[in-house]
């Protein structure tokens, strides 16, 4: 365990960058490459000579703040091989939107630097560096004082062992001057240091530093000789090149204290990779959070899927022109396909003979038909009738997008699913390749919802209600939390709706944008607010609906909950929500984003000029800027829903119940409101 002591305030971060790597070695069966030796791949897609026998495993590749000392350790006090290149980290928080939430981001700009391969090239050779047994002098281009140099290889037992490895980067003067750096991470013996990286091109001897950071806080430093090869290159520039399939791939942030071991960090971001960009010296990595990355899958997936030859409407066997690797990705041993207009149902494949058989033709009322060779052939994704909120947390995001558990906050997933419930199982039938992100906002939208990354790094869901029982709320006011003059208004007009227009129940294979695909249209209107006497116009928001459709519920229950849903949407945005700005100190830094605030201030004011008090908002945005928190705060509606409460609560009354009682609901009077005043209630 680390000393109290040992540790400083000097914050810390660390980020792991997880790469693809095959798992095979490079010649040895079942890979047939077989190039020369120095011509082996890098273990890396796009450096392989084998790809049939390439094998996907993962690399992670660890760097640190470039001003820690070196070694870095994990929490059994083993050395981490960690490279101190991070320059600076920046990042751009998320922002929940009603439709589709604009996702966080960060920027991480690395050093580069000349390197030999170290953990990047499995198969270059390993070089030794003997070092020479006498006392020198200190160098003459290196202001680093007096020393005593080695006189033999015992004395680098502190930067290399045998029972267990470290990691000290090496920097090398030759007689020229030219300089080159490398990493110490094997054993001693033999009479000789080895190290797993070239150093310099063949100088006649060289000085060689033992430093622990890019800070050059010298370790030790000697005189060697016998160095033999350059290996050209800088380490960014390397790594990038034979990984140029970086995209999509993913990255985590920690963040600690200078002292402190990694198992002490906290991880403060996790993305995929969406750019890199290498300018002198350095790199940028633009890293986008995991909802960003449901825009680069497609569902179902794009497959070079042909017909291998002409069939008939009543052929149940179907031979595939397609790769093996196609192949595989089609669902076995049951699943559909679709060609033309038609879609296919099988129970059976071979992938020996790309054969698809035991077919059912013409599924999903569609019509069997004649196809020719060489037809396109496309994957079929069946969404079966579900819980939507169940298809998001249990389907779409684990399974579909390959979203870690750990990074699907499934509880609440589940409690919004469970309260106040009311919710049709949906389904979908997905037979042309469409991106994720799509999928999954149609359905967020569908139940009023708001999704995004929280900031503990998972994905998670709200409904957009204004009241909800169990809700927690914190309490911002300009007395005791709102920084003076930093608050700021925007009405927000344009998030107003007045009518939805709701088309359902979509033709299997018919365009999906056009209203002529669909055979249901549910139309909910705020007359009202379209009158010459209201806003004086129209706001209407089209939605064409795949995950609602006649045949799996009784109708008349479909018809309601589209009708409903059509009417919550206008009911929740007849009325501009404005958006409210400011600033906190850092002891309300605990309101995140997501969270819900009952605020008060003079910022905004009711028609008789009163100081707004406890409106509820929800926290749409947060961004940290020096030792202020920067929040953007959207409005809820005033009026609430009824949702059914516990029986428990039967014989109270809407003037002594509680504010958490309150959040259930009461009988309103006739004008629609409550005894003091307060807005009413409008029914789940």
């Amino acid at each position: 365990m680390t000393a109290a002591t040992d540790i400083s305030k000097t914050p810390l971060q660390y980020v792991i960058v997880t790469l693809d790597k095959c798992s095979r070695t490079y010649g040895n069966a079942p890979c047939t490459a077989a190039k020369a030796a120095g011509s082996e791949c890098y273990n890396t897609y796009p450096t392989c000579q084998d790809r049939a026998n390439f094998n996907r495993t993962t690399q992670d590749y660890y760097f640190i703040d470039s001003f820690c000392k070196l070694p870095f350790l994990d929490g059994s006090s083993n050395v981490i091989n960690v490279r101190p290149y991070i320059k600076d980290i920046s990042y751009q928080p998320t922002e929940i939107k009603d439709s589709l939430t604009i996702n966080s981001r960060c920027t991480i700009t690395l050093f580069d630097e000349p390197d030999g391969d170290v953990g990047i090239d499995p198969y270059a050779p390993r070089y030794e560096i003997m070092v020479a047994g006498t006392t020198v002098s200190t160098p003459p281009d290196m202001s680093v004082g007096s020393a005593t140099f080695i006189s033999d290889t015992a004395d680098l037992a502190p930067y290399v062992g045998t029972d267990a490895e470290r990691f000290y980067r090496l920097r090398a003067i030759d007689n020229t001057g030219k300089q080159a750096y490398g990493y110490i991470h094997e054993s001693a013996g033999g009479g000789a240091v080895k190290i797993a990286d070239t150093i310099l091109g063949v100088p006649t001897r060289a000085w060689l530093y033992i430093e622990d950071g890019f800070d050059k806080d010298n370790v030790a430093h000697y005189l060697v000789e016998s160095i033999d090869i350059y290996a050209p290159g800088t380490f960014w520039k390397k790594l990038l090149a034979r990984n140029a399939n970086y995209k999509g791939r993913t990255v985590k942030i920690y963040n600690g204290l200078l002292g402190q071991n990694a198992s002490q960090f906290t991880q403060k971001f996790v993305g995929a990779i969406d750019n890199v960009k290498i300018s002198k010296g350095s790199v940028a990595i633009e890293v986008v959070d995991l909802l960003k990355s449901l825009s680069k899958i497609d569902i179902p997936p794009k497959l070079n899927l042909k017909l291998a030859a002409d069939i008939t409407a009543a052929d149940l066997s179907i031979t595939l022109d397609a790769s093996a690797a196609d192949f595989a990705k089609l669902d076995s041993p049951a699943g559909y396909i679709r060609i033309g207009d038609e879609i296919i149902y099988y129970t059976a494949t071979n992938s020996t003979t790309k054969i698809v058989s035991s077919c059912t033709r013409g599924y999903f009322s569609t019509t069997a038909a004649t196809h020719s060779a060489s037809d396109k052939v496309q994957k079929v994704k069946y969404y079966a009738p579900a819980n939507p909120f169940d298809i998001l947390s249990d389907e779409l995001l684990p399974t579909d997008c390959a979203i870690a558990a750990g990074y699907i906050d499934s509880a609440n997933f589940d409690t919004e699913r469970d309260s106040p419930g009311g919710e049709v199982n949906f389904s979908a039938i997905i037979s042309e390749p469409t991106k994720a992100d799509k999928l999954f906002f149609e359905i967020v939208e569908l139940l009023n919802c708001r999704a995004w990354v929280g900031e503990d790094l998972k994905i998670t869901i709200r409904r957009a209600l204004p009241n909800k029982p169990g809700r927690v709320y914190s309490t911002l006011t300009d007395e005791a939390n709102n920084i003076d003059g930093s608050l700021s208004v925007d009405l927000n007009q344009t998030s107003r709706i007045s009518r939805v227009s709701l088309y359902w129940d979509r033709q299997t294979v018919e365009d999906e944008d056009k209203p002529a695909s669909y055979n249901r249209l549910d139309v909910a209107i705020d007359a009202d607010g379209e009158s010459a006497n209201g806003y004086n116009e129209a706001a209407e928001k089209i939605i064409y609906c795949r995950w609602l459709r006649q045949g799996y519920v009784t109708e008349e229950t479909m018809n309601a909950f589209a009708a409903n849903a059509a009417s919550r949407i206008v009911s929740g945005n007849k009325d501009p929500m404005p958006i409210l700005t400011l600033d906190l100190e850092m002891k309300d830094g605990a309101v995140k984003t997501g969270d819900y605030a009952k605020i008060s201030t003079g910022a905004m004011q009711d028609a008789s000029g009163n100081d707004l008090s406890s409106a509820v908002f929800q926290v749409v945005r947060r961004e940290r800027k020096g030792n202020k928190i920067n929040l953007k705060c959207l409005m809820l509606p005033t009026k609430k829903y009824c949702i059914v409460s516990p029986a428990s609560y039967s014989a109270k009354s809407y003037a002594t119940a509680t504010a958490a009682e309150r959040e259930y609901g009461a009988i309103c009077n006739a004008n629609g409101d409550m005894s003091n005043g307060d807005y009413g209630y409008r029914a789940w």
